[in-house]
């Protein structure tokens, strides 16, 4: 298949698509980096600016601006996931 053939489903970018581990986990994710995602990133960083700017901002501000993008906009649902009583995590 030609490179250029590959495409994806813009819809799904960021509605996502579902992806399966095993016999009961399944997962919703959306592409990393899409627009939501993006739109977050830039909503969270806002109060940071001049610690961007002048290259001091913390890497710890960082991670956590970035796992809060993803945790809403890349990782969108899942099922099938137990904590390790056997619990459904919701």
């Amino acid at each position: 298949m030609k490179f250029s053939k590959l495409k994806t489903d813009p819809a799904k970018e960021t509605s996502g698509a579902w992806m399966t581990y095993g016999a009961d986990l399944k997962v919703l994710v959306a592409r990393a980096n899409n627009a939501k995602f993006r739109e977050e990133v830039q909503r969270l960083t806002r109060p940071h600016q001049i610690s961007i700017k002048t290259g001091i901002i913390e890497p710890l501000v960082v991670d956590d601006i970035m796992k809060s993008a993803a945790s809403k906009y890349t990782l969108l649902n899942w099922s099938g996931l137990e904590d390790d009583n056997g619990a459904p995590i919701p």
